[in-house]
């Protein structure tokens, strides 16, 4: 997601409580007692006086006129009682918040400059939420999301199940049906998706998922069904007006409310097979895994089709790199009807050559229908990178003979044996040291030309290296066919005599 420089951008609680009947003296706000708190989620949360924010970890409580700052992929719960609750998301920044404590119906605004919220909205409360490029939007009883992204212009309002209104730029408020997600571009309405099963849990998840709730909303449109037919926009007027039963924000003596009619809208029948991708339960796109490794893919999936999933479905593979010899796979779930989730698994096997693999895989219905992802029919897929293991070197060689301080004899057959040590690639050859005290040398001096030789057995004759009367000493090490050595081995003593006849 693209950011912009915001030297202080707010999101303005300003809540206080208020009566039905316009024109009533809103009660003096109490600028000392508590009026909610704010609890930190994740990433970077501060709350307090927009002069001395102080970091929140975990909680902290709210006063009047406090701003809430949330940033670097950041999450917060934001609560004042009596069922009016906020999260907010990354690149949200609040201030000037107060609300009423009486416990009776409370009024909220909102100004949302950058990022994304949720909330919810007791019957017989009002949040306003106000966009800067002039889009308005009023909550009044339910659950929602709002997100706005100031660098494409564009708003995304969710009604959950409530009473939700919008009105574009100096216009009049119009209603948005409950499951139906609005999208507004440059101050237009763009689209609107209906008859969706989304949740503001499903948005959460989503949003914490992505670190942005511009992401989120931007996916969640992707894969909602649009509404046919005309879209709704209201035309400009500088007379906002709102139906009968809700009370405008800011009434005045010269302000008049009148019905504003709601457009009927043709809603699109859901279609048999409609599947959503939630998320990899296991092996994420990327996994990196070891030649021939066996692993189970799990892919959670949503059915937002009408018809539901049950075992005579299938998970067949369709394209890209299968990792196993069956094509179709059995189904791993229950009975998974529409807005519900389910957890599908095959088991694969990693190729045995080095590189990035996917295999694309799709549901196959009783009927043959092969379903994937959203409108487009996509394939899910599973996608890992197999990398050679970091070679390990051989074990070091052990001892056979001649062991420590044994005794030789000139003239006398003699050789240098150890075992074959264990190695995952097999051993090519060895690297022999063998050394001599003699008075000459002054310390110990290699009986070879070189300090050590190479041989491709496990023994060394040495009978003809040998000298009476001379201490000697030796080790050994392995080399396998990747190059990787062992160690040395222990240096081993011996003496040679003269051989007594």
């Amino acid at each position: 997601m693209k950011h912009i420089s915001i030297t202080f951008i707010l999101i303005a609680l300003v809540a206080t409580q208020f009566s039905c009947a316009p024109g009533l003296p809103t009660p003096a706000q109490d600028s000392i007692q508590s009026i909610g708190q704010v609890e930190k989620l994740q990433g970077g949360v501060q709350s307090g006086p927009e002069s001395s924010l102080a970091n929140v970890d975990p909680k902290r409580f709210m006063y009047n006129n406090d701003a809430i700052h949330v940033f670097d992929n950041g999450k917060a719960n934001v609560d004042f009682g009596y069922g009016l609750t906020f999260t907010l998301y990354n690149d949200t920044i609040g201030g000037g918040t107060s609300v009423g404590t009486d416990g009776t119906s409370l009024q909220a605004v909102l100004k949302l400059s950058e990022g994304g919220l949720r909330g919810h909205n007791p019957l017989g409360s009002i949040t306003r939420v106000l966009i800067p490029n002039g889009v308005n939007i009023l909550i009044l009883g339910t659950y929602y999301f709002i997100t706005y992204d100031p660098t494409e212009d564009v708003v995304w309002v969710y009604n959950f199940d409530g009473n939700v209104q919008y009105a574009l730029p100096n216009g009049s408020y119009q209603a948005l049906p409950a499951q139906t997600l609005l999208e507004v571009s440059n101050a237009q309405v763009v689209q609107l998706y209906s008859d969706i099963g989304f949740s503001t849990d499903d948005f959460d998840n989503l949003a914490t998922q992505l670190n942005s709730p511009i992401e989120a909303a931007k996916e969640m449109a992707q894969s909602a069904p649009e509404i046919p037919g005309e879209i709704p926009v209201t035309g400009a007027t500088n007379t906002p007006t709102a139906t009968p039963e809700i009370p405008t924000i800011t009434p005045t003596a010269t302000q008049t409310s009148t019905p504003t009619p709601v457009p009927t809208l043709t809603h699109t029948p859901i279609p048999c097979y409609f599947a959503r991708f939630v998320s990899d339960v296991t092996i994420p796109d990327g996994t990196v895994l070891n030649p021939g490794t066996s692993f189970t893919k799990t892919w959670r999936l949503k059915n937002e089709g009408s018809c539901a999933w049950d075992s005579r479905y299938q998970i067949v593979f369709v394209s890209g790199t299968s990792m196993s010899q069956i094509q179709i796979f059995p189904w791993t779930g229950g009975t998974v009807g529409y807005g519900s989730s389910v957890d599908l698994s095959v088991n694969l096997l990693a190729p045995s050559s080095p590189g990035n693999y996917q295999g694309n895989f799709m549901l196959r219905s009783p009927d043959g229908t092969f379903v994937g992802l959203r409108s487009e029919n996509k394939a899910f897929w599973v996608r890992i990178v197999v990398n050679l293991p970091p070679n390990s070197p051989p074990a070091i060689p052990a001892i056979v003979s001649p062991q420590n301080n044994v005794s030789l004899y000139c003239g006398q057959p003699a050789a240098l044996d150890w075992d074959i040590p264990s190695d995952d690639t097999g051993i090519a050859d060895y690297e022999v040291a063998l050394e001599k005290w003699p008075l000459s040398c002054g310390t110990w001096c290699s009986v070879f030309t070189t300090s050590s030789i190479l041989v491709a057995s496990d023994s060394l004759d040495i009978t003809h290296q040998l000298e009476c009367d001379v201490p000697f000493r030796w080790q050994v090490r392995a080399r396998d066919k990747d190059g990787a050595w062992s160690g040395w081995s222990e240096w081993t003593y011996f003496k040679v005599f003269s051989v007594v006849r």
